[in-house]
């Protein structure tokens, strides 16, 4: 069953709609769910799909082939996927086929007459019959960073969709027997990523999940996170330095240049390689638009699992290969599994908070909306409306209820970077304290969220 992917299935369906022919490039890292959402979109339309594995120019043409005419003594005499692609069959009554290569840069990067074929059929629908083709891609920075060499002058005939991860509510589809607490420590690991989602086994705790399909030799996600890398990206032993300093509060380029020894120069150019790949993302404190406080970047790995990975397996190699699984577990990500999962909670909260404005039940509407990262001024959610007011919002995730110190401090913040919150909501693991229950409640800007409540 397709979980979520609602608007990405109307924007396929929109495609399909359309009366004229062309091409749709629907793209994403590998395991968030192209071939599930593509499946589900075509399983009552007629439609041919095709997979590809890396290939010889030759040998990709002769099995494309096959799959259209069958397999026969002629396939490798087809020099032209012209004449491969004229093989599939037209929709009945004048209607529209959709065509499918998944995978496609398997054959286009070793072939220009590959897309030179798609868009002779998209372009000729007098002799190819109408016709939506649907090319998908796991590789974000060629689909990204290729764009005008595959289709130069006929980019008008291609739409894209870029498909990212499942967001909270979503993946909770996936996790219906644990707690809220829990939810948001799977969420945090699987980063809302469906590959990963789907390996856990719901009759078992957080931490056996952990133990028995991460930490325990042989089992599928042990060097998922090497894995991962590996296939995106070459010279992977100073990537994986990059990304474990990262992973491990580096978060600087003069943090990664002091522990290193790289030149900046040559540590930039792969901060930008794993960005295009969305494996680490540029932060900024406050992006409020209009603002003279706006602090400089940090670098930091895209929440999730190759994050977990980076911070608990890959520095501690060794002990992973000796240690029994349990007693690893304890030793290196027992006590720091819930600051790790912070993260994921401050996104649920966020999440909570756009639901808010959406069933315009918080009666404020942001056009921009930002954060503050540093720990002594924390914001973990600052929004920001066309009048320039904010609504602002602290997220705690640790076992303590909140105290009013915390709201003391917030205040004080506030102050500090010229803002004036017309609105401020706490959420908390754990609760409040008493003291903060009765400020909240003689002030009326002030909303106390618990797990509750999510």
């Amino acid at each position: 069953m397709l979980v979520g992917r609602n608007s990405e299935l109307e924007q396929l369906n929109n495609a399909f709609a359309q009366p004229a022919s062309s091409i749709l490039l629907l793209y994403g890292r590998t395991g968030i769910g192209k071939t599930s959402l593509i499946q589900e979109f075509i399983k009552d339309k007629d439609a041919f799909y095709y997979s590809c594995l890396p290939s010889a120019k030759d040998e990709a043409r002769f099995f494309l082939a096959n799959a259209v005419y069958g397999e026969s003594e002629l396939n490798p005499y087809m020099d032209r996927y012209e004449d491969v692609f004229q093989g599939i069959k037209r929709a009945e009554n004048n209607g529209k086929k959709i065509v499918v290569i998944d995978e496609f840069t398997n054959i286009s990067r070793g072939d220009k007459d590959f897309m030179e074929g798609v868009l002779t059929m998209v372009k000729h629908p007098e002799d190819f019959g109408r016709v939506l083709f649907v090319l998908i891609s796991s590789s974000i920075s060629y689909v990204e960073g290729n764009h005008s060499k595959m289709f130069g002058s006929d980019s008008s005939l291609v739409e894209e969709l870029k498909l990212g991860a499942l967001n909270f509510a979503e993946s909770m589809h996936f996790l219906a027997n644990y707690s809220m607490e829990d939810c948001i420590r799977l969420y945090g690991l699987t980063g809302g990523i469906p590959e990963y989602l789907i390996r856990i086994n719901r009759k078992v705790s957080v931490e056996e999940n952990i133990v028995r399909h991460i930490l325990t030799k042989g089992a599928k996600l042990n060097q998922e996170g090497h894995n991962f890398v590996l296939e995106e990206l070459r010279e992977s032993a100073s990537y994986n330095t990059i990304l474990g300093c990262l992973s491990r509060g580096m978060l600087k380029i003069n943090d990664i240049f002091n522990y290193t020894g790289f030149g900046r120069d040559k540590i930039s150019v792969y901060l930008k390689n794993v960005i295009e790949r969305d494996i680490v993302e540029k932060v900024y404190s406050y992006d409020i638009s209009g603002k003279e406080n706006i602090k400089k970047g940090c670098y930091r790995v895209t929440p999730g699992f190759i994050n977990f990975w980076y911070r608990y397996l890959y520095s501690h190699a060794t002990e992973l290969e000796i240690m029994d699984p349990q007693e690893y577990f304890n030793t290196f990500i027992k006590d720091s599994l819930d600051e790790f999962c912070e993260e994921a909670f401050i996104q649920v909260c966020t999440d909570y908070l756009h639901l808010l404005e959406t069933h315009h039940a918080m009666q404020f509407q942001s056009v921009t909306r930002g954060r503050i990262y540093e720990k002594e001024s924390r914001i973990d959610v600052i929004l920001e409306d066309e009048e320039g007011k904010n609504v602002i919002a602290l997220c705690d995730f640790t076992e303590a209820p909140m105290s009013d110190e915390v709201l003391s401090h917030l205040t004080n913040v506030c102050h500090e970077e010229r803002m004036k919150p017309v609105m401020t909501y706490l959420f908390s693991r754990n609760g409040f304290s008493d003291a903060l229950r009765s400020k909240a409640e003689t002030d009326l800007t002030i909303h106390l969220v618990d797990l509750k409540d999510l």
